[in-house]
């Protein structure tokens, strides 16, 4: 995350999305203990997520997926399949077409990362929740996703002003409560997957 976006952006191989991409598809509805209990499995299925090799194993995945689920359903498997046959027409075209930049790539506000999240959006069974879970771990965005546990977080804290006003808390309170020098400037993506993973974790707050 903080090597910037753009960078991040620059640097992202077909292997690491789709490796990204079946990670959250694999996960819809799933508990997390659960879904990262079978994940392995699901990477050695879709041969390490490697686009070439599942373009040409489409069918044999597909046999192998009917002789062991590995926590997969039917639409999960050829939504993996079809956008790794779309990678596979060129990696500098899908990224054009479903991995926007917003035009200040480093934007703490999500009103600037709309378009990024709709192309997301495009992709199959990619929600509003998945757009933005990809976003903030592909780019490295700096800014808190609304997703379940932030915003739990946000409400239980700030009531109805929710992240914007828990955003402008953390940046205030940042230097005086992270010693760690090698985060001495506050991102809020990385603050995001602290609390992300302190609420699912523990669910404190509760619901």
């Amino acid at each position: 995350a903080c090597r910037g976006v753009r960078q991040n952006w620059t640097d992202l191989l077909p292997e690491y999305f789709l490796e990204q991409y079946l990670w959250c598809v694999g996960s819809i509805q799933k508990r997390y203990t659960s879904h990262e209990k079978y994940f392995p499995a699901q990477v050695a299925l879709f041969r390490q997520c490697n686009v070439s090799e599942i373009a040409r194993d489409a069918d044999s995945i597909r046999a192998e997926w009917a002789e062991e689920k590995r926590d997969l359903n039917s639409r999960m498997v050829n939504a993996i399949i079809s956008t790794a046959i779309e990678m596979r027409e060129g990696w500098d075209a899908f990224k054009k077409s479903n991995l926007l930049l917003p035009g200040n790539a480093e934007s703490e506000s999500m009103d600037d990362w709309w378009d990024a999240h709709s192309a997301l959006d495009n992709l199959p069974m990619v929600g509003e929740a998945i757009g933005w879970y990809l976003i903030r771990n592909l780019y490295g965005a700096p800014f808190f996703k609304p997703d379940l546990h932030i915003n739990a977080i946000a409400m239980h804290f700030f009531g109805e002003a929710g992240i914007p006003a828990m955003s402008v808390a953390v940046r205030e309170l940042w230097p005086q409560t992270c010693s760690d020098a090698r985060f001495e400037k506050v991102h809020l993506g990385v603050v995001d997957y602290m609390l992300w993973w302190y609420r699912q974790t523990t669910n404190d707050p509760p619901d």
